[in-house]
Order: C-alpha cells, then sequence, then structure tokens
C-alpha cells in the first residue's frame, strides 16, 4: 500500500471501530457502570481507535517530513503545529494517548467517567479530527 491507501485504511478502520459502539451512545451511566460487557467493548473498541489514530497521525507526519516526535504525547503538538489539526483537537488526541497509555500499562484502574464521557461525548470530536485530516490532505 501507498501511503495515502494507508491512510485511508486507518481512517477507515477508525470509522468501523467508531461504528461499533456508536449504538452504546444512549446508554445511562448507571448501566453502563452495571454492565461489565458493555464496559470492555467500549473501552477495547477505544483502544483500538486510539491506536488507530496515533498510527495515522505517526503516518502523517513521516509522509510530510514533519518533526520526528520524540514519544507519543508530541504527536498532537506536532500536528498542530504544522497546522493539519486545530489545538482542541491536538488535547483530545492526548485524551486518546493518555487513555490507550492506561489501558495497555494499566497504570491505573479504568476510569468509568473518562470512557462513558468519550463514549458520549468524544466521537464527533474523532470525527472532526477525522476531517480536518482529510480536508487538510485533500482526500
Amino acid at each position: 500500500m501507498n501511503g495515502r491507501e494507508v491512510i485511508i485504511d486507518k481512517i477507515s478502520k477508525i470509522m468501523f471501530r467508531m461504528k461499533r459502539i456508536e449504538r452504546f451512545k444512549s446508554i445511562t451511566f448507571e448501566n453502563f457502570k452495571d454492565i461489565s460487557n458493555i464496559q470492555d467493548v467500549v473501552a477495547y473498541n477505544l483502544f483500538l481507535i486510539a491506536q488507530n489514530l496515533i498510527s495515522l497521525c505517526n503516518r502523517i507526519i513521516a509522509e510530510k517530513q514533519f518533526k520526528v516526535p520524540e514519544n507519543f504525547e508530541d504527536i498532537p503538538e506536532i500536528l498542530a503545529t504544522e497546522k493539519v489539526i486545530s489545538d482542541d483537537s491536538s488535547v483530545f488526541i492526548k485524551k486518546m494517548i493518555d487513555l490507550r497509555n492506561t489501558i495497555v500499562y494499566e497504570y491505573t484502574q479504568l476510569d468509568l467517567n473518562v470512557i462513558y464521557d468519550i463514549l458520549k461525548n468524544g466521537l464527533d470530536e474523532i470525527k472532526n479530527v477525522l476531517k480536518e485530516i482529510v480536508d487538510y490532505l485533500k482526500l
């Protein structure tokens, strides 16, 4: 796959994972915190979204030959500096990176409030990040 195809593939994977959890957006927090299977499905798909988002952003940085990030936390700042994404999107991507790191390294027990907030409010932010990227790359 060429660079453009890889980028489109990552965007498609993120959108697929978003669709997997959108059906849970209407659930109340009380039900969410009581049903561990839903928590697991949402957390797993958010992890995959974050992982693909990191990969997508890294690919853009490499393709455009921007400054090489020293760590994942540098990625959104580089893209915001290069005007690929807005500052708001940069902050949101950092939130997703933090969530991903918490899941991967089990720094702390998952905060269901954070997972639920991203489920209820973050999916639109993910769509916005993707729109900014698509617009920047003229896909």
